[in-house]
């Protein structure tokens, strides 16, 4: 149990709500843009504060009185205006739906970085029958200490339960989908196109509409992370933005969303590459693949809308190597069809993407991969193959030691990686080729 205090930042959209996330953050975790309207998801974070413990929600712009906290469990709202524009007709119809909600409210004047504007602010906000507003600049950081005094007396620390690895806090919401672990706590990173069904899995997976989701793509842009449970494993899954082809003219909130689903790759264990298996597969579906591949992931592969496909065999048959390759899961995200079956693989994936061989049955294995199939001669060498030991895990890596080992050509080294995936169930491992010294070697 954790002592913290728990806000929403909320206002009308393009008022630097995402910028002031960040901000009292430390960390770069929200999209920011000119554009209104990029942040499309809440998005919920621990901190820490000018010496305050925060579970902080950056929510979307609310453009009318209709708007809703989407049942957060906060005890106060940040609420965030602009303060070159001044109080327009979204922000007076929002102060009245702000009035009915019985939270504390903190003001927050932003852009405020002249006096001039300081001025202007204040008059303006002097209209709404609150206290002075907090001047500050969330781009510049100014005003963050009278920020911080604000939330230390507007509200008081209470006990929350937050998760001892991740420091995610355990939502109400999803308790029926959480229990108490000691295990380890697994990041999974949901990749795919627009509109593969990414959200909805991450929806059916917590057990509540967490993210929005709708047949027009695109509606995700920032990388989201949410918690929970499988079998006693504690989750973070990760939703992003679909990744389409690169090419010119692409604007660049979809670049930024990009650079976001990346980092989320790089810092994930498992990686769950969404395909729709209800049209023909493209070839971003396979870039993905063999970029969470390259990137050492442990790669899932989930062909969504399988209840769509007609001959299914048909369609197996036809993916290439480089897919066939990771574990396959047939899902329908919108029926759970599949749905225990993947939760099952990314456990199972997780497991083999830690696992240590021991180097004593790992070089009997070697030997009857040689035997079987000896090592090509080249340029009249023959290359000799010693031994190979795990150097480490996470992915598995493996060092092959031997005589001209690093002449080995590539079509030996996926016979090798062939025979691993085959006998040990590795889809993401890796093999580093050594040189042993030969002291008959002429210098």
């Amino acid at each position: 149990m954790y002592s913290m205090r728990s806000f929403a930042i909320i206002g009308r959209p393009n008022v630097g709500k995402s910028t002031l996330f960040n901000r009292i953050l430390g960390r770069y975790r929200a999209i920011v843009h000119d554009t209104a309207g990029v942040t499309r998801d809440w998005q919920e974070y621990t901190c820490t504060f000018q010496g305050l413990n925060l579970r902080l929600y950056d929510t979307p712009g609310i453009e009318h009185q209709t708007g809703a906290l989407y049942n957060l469990d906060v005890q106060g709202l940040i609420w965030v205006i602009d303060g070159q524009v001044g109080l327009t007709a979204h922000d007076i119809e929002l102060a009245d739906w702000i009035r009915r909600q019985n939270l504390p409210v903190i003001v927050v004047a932003n852009k405020c970085e002249s006096e001039k504007i300081h001025d202007f602010a204040l008059a303006e906000c002097s209209r709404l029958g609150w206290s002075s507003p907090i001047l500050i600049s969330a781009k510049h950081g100014l005003g963050s200490g009278d920020l911080a005094h604000a939330m230390r007396t507007s509200v008081k620390d209470r006990p929350l339960n937050v998760d001892p690895e991740t420091h995610t806090p355990i939502s109400d919401k999803n308790q029926n989908n959480l229990v108490n672990s000691e295990k380890t706590s697994i990041s999974v990173v949901i990749m795919g196109q627009p509109n593969v069904g990414k959200s909805t899995l991450v929806n059916r997976f917590l057990g509540f509409e967490r993210m929005k989701t709708g047949p027009v793509a695109g509606i995700t842009t920032d990388a989201v992370t949410s918690c929970g449970t499988w079998n006693g494993h504690t989750i973070q899954i990760v939703d992003t933005a679909g990744l389409r082809r690169r090419h010119q003219g692409v604007e660049i909130v979809e670049k930024l969303s990009c650079k976001e689903t990346y980092r989320a790759l790089v810092f994930s264990h498992v990686a769950l590459v969404i395909i729709d298996a209800s049209r023909a597969l493209q070839k971003q579906d396979m870039t993905l693949v063999d970029n969470a591949h390259a990137e050492g992931r442990a790669v899932v592969v989930v062909l969504n809308k399988w209840d769509a496909v007609e001959n299914g065999k048909e369609y197996i048959k036809d993916l290439p190597p480089s897919i066939m390759r990771h574990p396959i899961c047939r899902v329908s995200c919108y029926t759970g069809q599949g749905f225990s079956a993947l939760w099952e693989q990314v456990l199972t994936s997780y497991g083999q993407w830690n696992e240590r061989l021991p180097t004593g049955p790992l070089n009997r294995w070697l030997a009857k991969q040689i035997s079987a199939n000896p090592p090509p001669v080249i340029q009249g060498h023959r290359i000799k193959i010693k031994y190979m030991t795990q150097i480490k895990s996470r992915p598995p890596t493996f060092a092959l030691f031997g005589y001209r080992v690093k002449d080995l050509p590539a079509p030996y080294q996926r016979y090798l990686t062939n025979r691993m995936t085959a006998d040990f169930g590795f889809s993401a491992l890796r093999i580093t080729l050594n040189d042993a010294s030969n002291p008959y070697e002429e210098k």
